[in-house]
């Protein structure tokens, strides 16, 4: 099987993650990408926060990569991250917090999807949910 494109994923110190699709160089033996310095606001160690994952033609995964991710602050006026600001994670599965209605927390559930343009994975933030008793529960419409 072969390398056919790289994806790097970077968690910030609020929790957010990022995915983004690397480019090979045209001999395979590197990949160039790029984050938005924004991503990255906030100071902090996040335990494996940096993942690289090595996909096919097919986008199945060839082998992953992960480690912490040390996000040093960037002056005296940095601010550390919170975790607990911007997803929810339960049994395996992340939540990101979307809205406040009538002062209810509201999340929508991220899956990875293949996408075949890229040729890579993305993050897609599907449902509509609240906590209840420390269990996700999808609200109706």
């Amino acid at each position: 099987l072969a390398l056919a494109a790289v994806q790097v994923v970077a968690t910030n110190a609020d929790g957010a993650a990022l995915a983004a699709p690397f480019a090979l160089s045209s001999d395979g033996d590197r990949a160039f990408g790029t984050f938005a310095p924004a991503h990255f606001a906030r100071y902090g160690t996040i335990r494996r926060g940096f993942v690289v994952r090595c996909l096919d033609a097919d986008g199945a995964t060839l082998g992953e990569y992960k480690r912490d991710l040390e996000i040093l602050p960037g002056g005296a006026d940095a601010e550390p991250g919170d975790p607990s600001r911007a997803y929810v994670e339960k049994g395996g599965d992340q939540y990101l917090k979307t809205q406040i209605v009538d002062g209810v927390q509201h999340y929508a559930k991220m899956e990875l999807a293949r996408d075949v343009r890229i040729h890579s994975f993305i993050a897609r933030y599907t449902g509509d949910y609240i906590l209840v008793d420390g269990t996700f529960v999808e609200v109706s419409a």
